[in-house]
């Protein structure tokens, strides 16, 4: 994800679009995220909810991690 989008720009969606902000999952790009997961042999089987859990977390966390990354610079 990170190879994909800054941070910032990931600070503005939740998955579901909670809490005022955008519908990560309304984006072009979703599907196609999705199905290259899934041409990965580790993830042939793998079903959309058990790849959605880790995006959603992922989400969550962008809005803390450049302030992570500028404090563990210092």
């Amino acid at each position: 994800m990170s190879k994909l989008f800054t941070n910032c720009f990931l600070a503005e969606y939740s998955f579901t679009g909670k809490k005022g902000k955008k519908k990560f999952c309304d984006l072009f790009i979703f599907p196609i995220i999705l199905k290259s997961i899934k041409k990965q042999v580790k993830f042939k089987s793998a079903s959309d909810h058990e790849i959605e859990e880790p995006l959603k977390i992922y989400l969550a966390q962008a809005p803390f991690a450049d302030k992570r990354s500028k404090t563990l610079k210092i």
